[in-house]
């Protein structure tokens, strides 16, 4: 196996699992800082890809997603979002209510339908976010538990998990991931 390739799988393994580097090693036969090096070389170069492979949708995408979400449309962004009037981020009840971010009423038993009806809508929108990073969770176990000594790295490791999430989704690939094929 070339060498190149041997240190990209090992890159997916370690997002992929919770094993430590050592064991990881191992089974690639690299060393810890071997395969330390390719970790963080193939992160860094994926979480490169973000504006690439993770972009806002299109017009026609939008409208398909607000039409799936009853109408609320959800956007989840470490950046600025060009958040317009019409929409919003929903956050939980522990946020607090701004202009471009909305919350759920806080329900102390006087609730009236209309409130009721926009809280069951907005958990439905924010249970739908829940179980994608769920998702996310499950194919790469590393993000479950983050146990990295270099702190300033650990938002990259997140954005590479994404934008290999995003592209393994984009092309088709989900179906053709079979965790027994070692």
């Amino acid at each position: 196996m070339k060498i190149l390739k041997k240190k990209l799988l090992f890159t997916v393994w370690v997002l992929a699992k919770q094993e430590s580097f050592l064991s990881v090693g191992d089974r690639f036969n690299f060393s810890k800082s071997t395969g330390h090096r390719a970790f963080m070389f193939f992160t860094r170069l994926t979480a490169g890809q973000v504006n690439n492979i993770i972009v806002w949708p299109n017009q026609q995408e939008r409208q398909r997603i607000s039409r799936v979400n009853s109408g609320i449309f959800a956007l989840l962004s470490g950046n600025n979002p060009p958040i317009e009037a019409t929409e919003h981020l929903l956050g939980d009840a522990a946020y607090p209510l701004l202009p471009f971010l909305m919350k759920p009423y806080q329900d102390n038993g006087h609730l009236g339908d209309q409130q009721v009806t926009f809280n069951i809508r907005m958990s439905g929108v924010r249970s739908l976010i829940e179980r994608t990073f769920g998702l996310l969770k499950d194919k790469f176990r590393r993000l479950k538990y983050i146990d990295m000594s270099l702190i300033e790295a650990v938002p990259m490791v997140i954005t590479a998990a994404c934008v290999l999430h995003n592209f393994i989704i984009s092309s088709d690939l989900e179906g053709n991931l079979d965790e027994d094929d070692d």
